[in-house]
């Protein structure tokens, strides 16, 4: 036991610093911007919203990912999130409703492409990144 004292007052500092340069070279390591995984377009205004990979809080509160400042849409009103079978949206008990498709959801339903969001009065198309719109380009 008498050796294993002296190599571990070596061994540790040795370790330590190298646990710290990592850590600071993490801290400094710059990470590629994630390009948006879908967008949800205001139909009101045009408004093209991107949407994280991962859950995305809708509603009037400034807390929310997105924040969308209309009279019918609750603080939190929904939350949209990727699983790995696709986009799913849920009502998070808002007091009007979120309707997919003009079909009203009480607790998760799957999105697609195209599909017609609906909180409150406000209306939004879900649009992923795979397929994007089609906007004539003028030459």
């Amino acid at each position: 036991m008498s050796f294993l004292a002296p190599v571990l007052r070596i061994t540790i500092p040795i370790l330590g610093s190298f646990i710290l340069a990592v850590c600071c070279l993490m801290l400094f390591r710059r990470f590629k911007s994630a390009e948006p995984a879908a967008y949800l377009l205001n139909t009101a205004n045009g408004d093209r919203l991107p949407l994280s990979p991962g859950e995305n809080s809708l509603g009037r509160s400034k807390n929310c990912d997105i924040i969308l400042s209309y009279p019918t849409v609750s603080r939190l009103h929904a939350v949209i999130s990727r699983r790995r079978k696709g986009w799913y949206i849920a009502d998070t008990r808002s007091s009007a409703g979120v309707l997919v498709n003009s079909a009203e959801i009480k607790k998760r339903a799957p999105i697609n492409h195209g599909d017609s969001i609906t909180l409150g009065t406000l209306t939004l198309v879900f649009e992923t990144a795979d397929n994007p719109p089609d906007i004539p380009l003028s030459s």
